[in-house]
């Protein structure tokens, strides 16, 4: 009920303030080669079932705590195994060859308003459906030789959007942190450095959006469990954070030495208990802050600047249209459909136009995904470089995306509309006589294009590209439209891409056009080489989201040759030429798992391309 205040007045939000506990999360290991939050997860709940420790269990009163041991727990899985087949030798603690998730790697991090991978949709829906966290702490690792330990506040920028109370507070439980850290010992602990929250795309800062406090932890590295020894020579600095001596953001250096998982763990535990005991202390202002800010939110839309973003229903691409929506929809923002053509100025909308009004909880998310950005030039000094960001600077999903939405700033009326609460293309049918057709033409223009022109292949269907326009029936289809030659089953095919992918096709009788480009199936190698690749991963993920068929192919599928008898393209993903060719070094990975194409390898492929691939 506090997540919309319109729902409630002043005083029955401050009645539910008075006895309601702070819902707060802990997220542990999102990246799976980052394990120390997820060993710390096991220690922390056992501590806090079992103690009798009279500040824990005052905690207890005023919290309620929801801990995800892993937010990828399919990577922790690889990433465990792969280290506990190689302790003890002379990989120990090495990388491994793959991936520790099943497309994105690393980037599992930096899905989070996309939510194209499942956890992130998932986390999405316990954020923003279900339990409304007023506080959320994610626990991360960094580089070995640069700090021990990083706590709130982050660096600068920040997004602008997001309400105010949410830096302050994120400062209080940072300081928070960083005096349970300090108390129990433990040096190296900065702030104010390293990372900011510019960007929406992390697990910990799209919720930020939706008026939720969110903390970063990030904990120096061992060699994944294995400990390493890092000499006082050796320790550096980095964004914000010049050197190792003291300052008010790092007041107590860590003087080098061994660092172990042990001591990761500790400071882990040590956070976790200034973090939650400052959530209980806060509790009511915490609650009620929660409230106040999806207030101001609501408030700040209905004076508009903007007062709404419309998404028109005629759209080049239909099919990222409603992807745009899907993603806003999963992220909680409300859409309104207009019944009834409306007027904007010298604009008419027709009925179907999509509505984002801004008077809603979530406007700040919704605007920082839908407006143009501008990464803010900083510079340390007067002539000095300008400070590069940490993360992405923009990210503009209209333009992204291809999709026309229109920003309004000023208060107007659409007439009647409905909610809008799931998103389907709806679907086109079939023009003509299809009982007389000798051929059929499809408008595929947009993403569902490829989808159609990858089913109808694969249906054996005979496809070609229209290379003029070609009126058919009042309607005029335009170059890049398919043309499918009737055929057994073709019928069929067609009709069931217009209906599920909303594309609308024309079935005619008499000659085909002959000025036409045919289509087929290319066959497809997707480089997948020993030296993980998070393109590679996204390239497969993007591949089968729109049924092309492909093989992946190592360094040994290439270095043997015939490649242009197999395939007629051969993908590589986006990695440096001297990653592709040398791979992994002899002696830092199992002998199985080293070297890279070489020139036996660049020869083969080059043999490929001169032969027509």
């Amino acid at each position: 009920r506090l997540a919309d205040p319109r729902r409630l007045d002043d005083a029955a939000a401050n009645t539910i303030a008075e006895r309601q506990p702070v819902i707060v999360a802990i997220g542990m290991s999102i990246h799976a080669t980052e394990i120390a939050a997820t060993q710390t997860a096991p220690e922390l709940l056992h501590t806090l079932a079992t103690s009798n420790d009279p500040e824990v269990q005052r905690t207890l009163r005023d919290i309620v705590l929801i801990l995800f041991p892993s937010l990828n727990p399919d990577g922790h899985v690889i990433t465990v195994d792969w280290y506990r087949k190689w302790k003890g030798t002379e990989f120990e603690g090495s990388n491994m060859p793959w991936l520790y998730h099943k497309y994105v790697g690393h980037d599992i991090n930096r899905d989070a308003f996309m939510m194209n991978m499942a956890e992130n949709r998932s986390l999405s829906q316990f954020f923003y459906r279900r339990w409304h966290p007023q506080v959320f702490l994610t626990m991360h690792q960094m580089g070995p030789r640069g700090a021990r330990y990083f706590v709130p506040p982050n660096l600068d920028p920040i997004d602008r959007n997001y309400d105010p109370l949410v830096w302050r507070t994120a400062g209080l439980l940072g300081h928070a942190m960083a005096l349970a850290l300090e108390e129990d010992g433990r040096t190296g602990v900065l702030q104010n450095a390293l990372y900011d929250y510019y960007w929406p795309g992390y697990e910990d800062s799209a919720p930020l959006g939706h008026n939720t406090v969110t903390l970063l932890t990030e904990a120096a590295s061992v060699r994944v469990a294995s400990p390493l020894t890092v000499a006082a020579d050796q320790l550096t600095g980095g964004r914000g954070f010049p050197d190792h001596s003291p300052s008010t953001t790092f007041p107590s250096p860590w003087p080098g030495g061994a660092w172990t998982l042990r001591n990761i763990v500790d400071y882990n535990l040590s956070a976790a208990r200034g973090f939650i005991s400052g959530a209980a202390k806060y509790r009511g202002e915490l609650v009620r802050n929660f409230y106040r800010m999806g207030k101001k939110q609501v408030e700040l839309g209905a004076r508009g600047g903007p007062f709404a973003y419309i998404i028109p229903p005629d759209q080049f691409d239909p099919h990222a249209a409603r992807k745009l929506e899907q993603l806003l929809l999963e992220g909680a923002v409300e859409i309104r459909r207009a019944l009834e053509p409306f007027r904007y100025q010298d604009t008419v909308y027709n009925n179907g136009a999509d509505i984002i009004f801004m008077a809603q909880p979530f406007r700040a998310y919704a605007k920082t995904l839908l407006e143009v950005q501008q990464y803010p030039v900083r510079r340390l000094a007067p002539g000095a470089a300008v400070d590069r960001p940490y993360d992405v600077a923009g990210w503009t999903l209209p333009l992204q995306m291809n999709v026309r939405v229109d920003r309004i700033d000023q208060y107007f009326d659409p007439g009647p509309t409905t909610n809008v609460d799931r998103l389907e293309i709806p679907p086109a049918k079939v023009w003509g006589d299809a009982r007389r057709a000798s051929y059929y033409v499809i408008e595929a223009h947009g993403n569902a294009g490829s989808i159609a022109i990858n089913r109808l292949v694969k249906s054996g269907a005979r496809v070609s590209f229209l290379t003029s326009p070609m009126p058919l029936l009042g309607y005029t289809y335009q170059p890049g439209s398919l043309l499918v030659a009737e055929a057994k089953g073709a019928r069929e095919s067609v009709e069931k891409i217009a209906v599920e992918l909303g594309l609308r096709a024309t079935a005619s009788g008499g000659r085909a056009p002959t000025d036409t480009l045919p289509l087929g199936r290319a066959r497809v190698g997707l480089y997948k080489p020993w030296v993980e690749s998070i393109d590679e991963g996204w390239t497969r993920w993007l591949l089968e989201q729109y049924e092309f068929e492909f093989e992946n192919i190592a360094d040994a599928d290439i270095k043997k040759g015939g490649l242009r008898a197999r395939f007629d393209t051969i993908v590589l993903p986006d990695m440096g030429a001297e990653r592709m060719a040398g791979g992994h070094a002899a002696g830092t990975m199992p002998p199985a798992y080293v070297g890279g194409l070489g020139m036996a390898g660049a020869d083969m492929l080059r043999q490929f391309v001169d032969a027509g691939g």
